[in-house]
């Protein structure tokens, strides 16, 4: 049984040589496996000369990115600030709004998707602007060694040409209606920054079973105790208010909820984490430390949350000391934050 993985169509036969098939000049008597890789809806946001809109970086533009819904199988998503994943030829099971780095600016991002669509419908509705509605065909009908690959896209009935990948669209916008959408001229202007704390998959540090009393942050001579007002759960749209976001609380707080970690190869649903911010990064903190506290154990963090050299706010977390014979965190990131696996 020969298997060919496709990552990308036009790199066909390189993808049928690195997955270890060999075939006769025949094609060969053996049936085929064919892998998909997911596709991904890409977002581009313009003004009327070309230049992006989305800028993840402020708190305005935060909150504008996550003013935006995205309607698909009669379910609500929203950007919530989380990495796009990297995409692998495995069966679609991730559904969300991410952000993407494209040379100079952002594309907001939606998938994943196989291939088995025809005419699908997004609708994508952004407050003070109007709706898009987006269809797309994505289908495969192997042949031998040809996929038979079709990719189609239309926003408001119009064919998206580029032929590079009809899967990212652009939506040309106007800028004073996208300024003036819930615009503070009081309110500070970088996104704060919030660090982020995983305790572990295993079932005993689920949400519901951890005795929310033993979870506490120590931090500048200040015990701060978990505080149940702001439990926060990926996917949970109902009443939902970007002005209520927890991290733009006006005080340091402890809280927590459960997501998806996108750096889980599983893909992985419902993860524990806990949160302690908001930090202004014009404050600039350079290696500051806390302690984390869960259950009976504790772990010593260093932290920086400041601006760059070209003012975009930077964050990083570290694990100095902690009781599992010193074992540190992958550098990972999460929302608006360092995400700090904790050694358990």
């Amino acid at each position: 049984m020969k298997k060919i993985s496709v990552n990308y169509l036009f790199l066909l036969l390189f993808a049928v040589t690195i997955s270890g098939c060999s075939l006769g000049p025949d094609g060969g008597n053996d049936p085929l496996i064919w892998d998909f890789n997911s596709q991904v809806l890409k977002i581009e946001i313009v003004d009327q000369d070309g230049h992006s809109l989305i800028d993840p970086n402020t708190r305005q533009g935060d909150k504008r990115l996550k003013s935006i819904s995205f309607e698909w199988d009669d379910e609500t998503y929203r950007y919530e600030g989380l990495p796009a994943r990297q995409l692998r030829a495995v069966p679609e099971y991730y559904k969300g709004v991410s952000l993407e780095r494209s040379k100079s600016s952002y594309l907001l991002t939606f998938g994943e998707f196989q291939p088995h669509y025809r005419n699908a419908k997004i609708e994508i509705e952004i407050p003070g602007i109007g709706e898009f509605d987006v269809r797309f065909t994505y289908t495969a009908s192997p042949k031998g060694t040809n996929p038979n690959i079709r990719k189609s896209v239309t926003v408001n009935g119009v064919p998206v040409n580029n032929p590079e990948d009809p899967f990212q669209i652009r939506l040309v916008v106007d800028r004073k209606k996208w300024d003036n959408y819930g615009s503070n001229r009081h309110e500070a202007t970088y996104l704060p920054v919030t660090l982020y704390f995983v305790p572990s998959y295993n079932s005993k540090y689920s949400f519901e079973n951890i005795n929310k009393q033993r979870v506490a942050v120590l931090y500048n001579n200040k015990r701060y105790h978990y505080n149940d007002d702001y439990y926060d759960e990926d996917g949970d749209d109902d009443d939902y208010e970007v002005g209520k976001d927890p991290i733009y609380l006006n005080k340091l707080t402890l809280y927590g909820g459960k997501t998806s970690f996108l750096t889980s190869n599983s893909g992985y649903w419902g993860n524990t984490f806990f949160a302690f911010g908001p930090f202004d990064p014009a404050k600039n903190y350079e290696k500051e430390k806390l302690t984390f506290v869960l259950l009976d154990h504790s772990f010593e963090i260093e932290f920086t949350a400041k601006l760059d050299s070209e003012g975009i706010p930077f964050y990083d977390a570290t694990i100095l000391s902690g009781d599992n014979n010193g074992r540190t965190e992958k550098k990972c990131y999460f929302r608006n934050g360092p995400l700090v696996f904790l050694p358990l």
